[in-house]
Parts: C-alpha cells; sequence; structure tokens
C-alpha cells in the first residue's frame, strides 16, 4: 500500500526529514573531536567514531521514510531496532572509552577490535547493563527506566523483525488506510521515544558536542574567541531540543538542562 496524500502530511514525516538534518548536521559538527582509546592510524579507521555512527543514523531515517511511503510496515520497524541497536552502541562505546582510557591504557581493546572487524561486541543486555550502571548517567536513567516504555519498544521491533505474528508479516503488503494511521501514530511515538533516550545520554556523556563551532572558527582564524563561547549551543541542536526534547518530555530535558555546562536553553 502507498501511502495516500493525507496520510504524507502526518507529523512522522516531518519528524524523519528532520532527524536526517540533525544527524548530518551533528556529523559535520562533531567530526573535528579526534576519538581517543582507538588506533587512529590504522586504515579506514574514524577520526570521530560517533560522527560515523550519527551519519549512519541520518541513512537509517532516509530508509524509514522510503519504507513507510512504501507501506512496508513491518521493514520499519526493523530499521527502528537497527536505530535502537545504534543508540546503545554509541552509548556503550562512549562510557568505555571514557572509563577505560588511562596512562597505561591508552588503547580500549574492546572497541578498537570492533572498529578493526576483529572482534563483536557483547549483546544487547550486556551493553544496556553498562549503561544503566553508569554513574554519569544515574540521575537521568531514573526517568528513562521509570516504566517499561523501552521495554515495549523492544518487544515491538523483535516481534516485527522476527515476523513472531503472521499479520506483522502482512503489514509489508496488506494495510487498510485506518490501521495505516494507528501504525504511524505508534513508529512516530517511538520514534520519538529513541530520539530523547538518545539526546538524553549523548548529551549527558559527551556535552562539548552540542557546542557552536563559533569558539573553534575563532581560533582558527587567529582572533580571541568571546568570553564563554565554549559554551554555546550549535543552532540545530537548540531548535531539535526545543521541538522535540522539551515539549514532548520536560521531565528528560529538565535532567539535560540539570547536567551540562553548556547554554542550552
Amino acid at each position: 500500500m502507498i501511502m495516500d496524500e493525507e496520510l504524507k502530511k502526518h507529523a512522522c514525516f516531518e519528524l524523519l526529514d528532520e532527524c536526517v538534518e540533525f544527524y548530518n548536521d551533528l556529523s559535520y559538527s562533531t567530526f573535528g573531536y579526534i576519538t581517543g582509546g582507538i588506533t587512529q592510524k590504522a586504515e579506514g579507521m574514524p577520526v570521530n567514531l560517533d560522527s560515523d555512527i550519527f551519519l549512519s543514523i541520518s541513512g537509517s531515517m532516509k530508509s524509514i521514510k522510503r519504507n513507510l511511503y512504501g507501506g512496508q510496515i513491518n521493514d520499519v520497524y526493523a530499521l527502528i531496532r537497527k536505530f535502537y541497536d545504534v543508540i546503545i552502541i554509541n552509548t556503550y562505546e562512549i562510557i568505555l572509552l571514557k572509563t577505560e582510557i588511562s596512562i597505561e591504557n591508552f588503547i580500549v581493546d574492546k572497541i578498537d577490535k570492533w572498529l578493526k572487524g576483529e572482534e563483536k561486541l557483547p549483546g544487547f543486555k550486556k551493553m544496556n547493563k553498562l549503561i544503566k550502571e553508569c554513574e554519569d548517567l544515574k540521575s537521568i536513567n531514573r526517568i528513562f527506566n521509570k516504566d517499561n516504555r523501552y521495554k515495549h519498544i523492544r518487544d515491538r521491533c523483535n516481534d516485527h523483525i522476527h515476523s513472531n505474528y503472521f499479520q506483522y508479516m502482512q503489514l509489508n503488503s496488506k494495510i487498510n488506510i485506518q490501521n495505516a494511521k494507528v501504525y504511524i501514530d505508534m513508529i512516530n511515538n517511538d520514534l520519538l521515544d529513541l530520539l530523547v533516550l538518545n539526546f538524553g545520554c549523548l548529551f549527558t556523556l559527551n556535552g562539548h558536542y552540542m557546542a557552536s563551532s563559533d569558539y573553534i572558527d575563532c581560533l582558527d582564524l587567529y582572533k580571541k574567541p568571546e568570553e564563554d563561547s565554549q559554551y554555546w549551543v550549535a543552532p540545530f541542536v537548540q531548535d531539535f531540543f526545543d521541538k522535540y526534547v522539551k515539549t514532548k518530555k520536560p521531565d528528560i530535558s529538565k535532567k539535560i538542562l540539570d547536567n551540562t555546562c553548556m547554554d542550552l536553553e
């Protein structure tokens, strides 16, 4: 089923478009931050690991929109599951790199070998356990874990990706307009919850990732940066925060604001 013109006006499509731009911009703005704990001189290794991850997420958002336009709801949830996995991987590797680098340990083998294709990362449950136990995420995790919404999203994704129910497989080909609206509403809500999870964990752990380019631009031009300009927030981050975090999840937005030294409003 191809989405009709009315369904194409659903807020989910606007959300997906803005996610593509947000992760593209985030990839570009974080590219210059060198990731420590990995073998930088190895062929094909990224300068900034997270920059590559954000670019991959942007591509997934394009794929979700393309499949949603075509009415392949079953495939959309397979891609949402991929997005969820990448959020966990992104958060896990940031924590590991922050906690295991030391004077005696310049290279974090688990991440370095994963980047080189020599070793797989642990399973979802093990990575998620590290995230839940992370001291830096303690206050924000209390809110994320106060109900079972993320478990329900995970279960829903798994049911679709494994076709645990025949009717889910049918959602790639047989779905009427009325049911499509129900599923797009659900997809929109699930994406919002996952985006807030990614935004909250990422910028709590690496607040400097939300920085505008003003401070570095001045240094590159041999000019003196304005006072405290290193704490200025990139407009695209502030806009996304205002539209999709502050308004949809005020409890999470408050925690993010409480935990950052950046001039996020």
